[in-house]
């Protein structure tokens, strides 16, 4: 608020000193005649104020002239750094982590500095800070767990992995084609030397297994059928800005991410059409559905509405394919027709796969052959993917091949 002069204390302030002057600076304050005082620390180096893209994304490689450095699996514990602690970082990812033997947080990165101090004690982190560039030459931290806002994903990871730390990022893995050709450059020159990680969490969800591994037995292509009731966010939503680049790119991806997993396919094209309204609060990319043709001859749909009732549940699945049709109900329900009866799952707490897929990503990290949890073909296939339907959709429509 200083920095944007949105709070101006100015008048708060009479003296600044340098730090070296401190003893002066505590006989001004006995004196009485001082209300607030400012130390400097480096009062002859250009002031700087740390805003949230400056602090996230201030050291910025140029891929061909630096160095990579290998990942190695480290022995013992895997020490890593929270890059981001908001929101979904405190309540999915960090909660989830804690529970895994392979895994000790090391330090927490987050513009607001008392978050960071909040969240480094109560995970037991032993550093804390506002700069991630520190971390990336620290030899202490052998991971990094990005959750920061999603134009900064792209960068920040590139960087992490040139400096040999494994990365495992929040979705999606890039906003804009320019960053997905510099990662997709990289993981195809260092790919074999690196370990990376996007959180496509679908597709390690216990009822995308079990329906995998009936798909695995198909004759025919599949027809498969996703709609995703989002909810509704207004325009002035951070995921909403430009920079940023929407919905289909932060979320859908997880869509077609599974779409790739569950038919061992590649997208050929795609055809979207989206919702024409003169309505200036609802967004063309917020409301629209999306046929895209597979490589193996299936044909899948998905439905994004931010326009429905949340009491309906947010995702259901539906999958047609040689006489039988399964049914997945917001990740509480699985059901088949034409299937045995011991296929049928029910649960009360819903998995969406974040605990198996973390937990194969630091066990990742202990191998010395280490794979990736997910293919890193897949995961270009799927962020292009998402550009092409987010493109199609702000024009309300269109038909693409990949």
């Amino acid at each position: 608020m200083i920095q944007n002069k949105a709070l101006n204390i100015d008048a708060l302030i009479t003296h600044e000193y340098n730090l070296a002057d401190v003893e002066e600076v505590y006989q001004t304050l006995q004196s009485g005649k001082s209300l607030g005082l400012v130390l400097s620390y480096n009062p002859d180096q250009k002031k700087h104020f740390y805003g949230m893209h400056e602090v996230f994304d201030q050291c910025n490689f140029i891929l061909d002239k630096h160095k990579v450095i290998p990942f190695k699996a480290p022995p013992g514990v895997i020490k890593f750094s929270a890059i981001g602690a908001g929101g979904f970082a405190k309540v999915k990812l960090l909660p989830i982590i804690a529970k895994i033997s392979l895994a000790k947080i090391h330090s927490v990165v987050d513009v607001d500095v008392t978050n960071s101090m909040n969240v480094a004690r109560q995970y037991g982190a032993i550093r804390v800070s506002n700069n991630y560039q520190e971390f990336l030459g620290d030899d202490d931290i052998n991971a990094v767990v990005i959750a920061t806002p999603h134009h900064l994903h792209a960068q920040q990871a590139l960087n992490f992995m040139k400096s040999g730390k494994a990365v495992f990022v929040e979705k999606p893995a890039a906003v804009n084609y320019e960053q997905l050709t510099q990662l997709k450059h990289f993981l195809g020159k260092h790919g074999k030397e690196v370990l990376y990680c996007v959180d496509f969490n679908r597709s390690f969800s216990p009822f995308m297994l079990s329906i995998k591994e009936v798909l695995k037995k198909r004759i025919n292509p599949a027809i498969i059928h996703y709609r995703m009731n989002a909810g509704y966010l207004p325009k002035n939503h951070w995921i909403q800005s430009p920079i940023n680049n929407g919905r289909i790119i932060g979320e859908g991806c997880h869509i077609f991410e599974l779409f790739c997993f569950l038919t061992d396919a590649k997208p050929i094209a795609v055809s979207v059409e989206a919702l024409n309204t003169h309505n200036n609060d609802l967004l063309s990319t917020d409301n629209f559905t999306a046929t895209i043709s597979m490589s193996d001859g299936s044909c899948c749909s998905f439905i994004y509405t931010a326009i429905g009732n949340s009491s309906m549940g947010k995702e259901r699945m539906e999958i047609f394919f040689d006489g039988k049709s399964l049914v997945m109900d917001d990740f509480l329900e699985l059901t088949g027709y034409g299937m045995p009866m011991s296929f049928n799952q029910k649960v009360n707490v819903q998995d969406r796969g974040h605990q198996r897929l973390l937990y194969e990503f630091f066990a990742a990290t202990k191998t010395k052959d280490f794979q990736p949890p997910i293919p890193y073909e897949r995961i270009i296939l799927a962020t292009e993917l998402s550009f092409v339907v987010n493109r199609l959709a702000v024009a309300g429509g269109g038909t693409q091949a990949i």
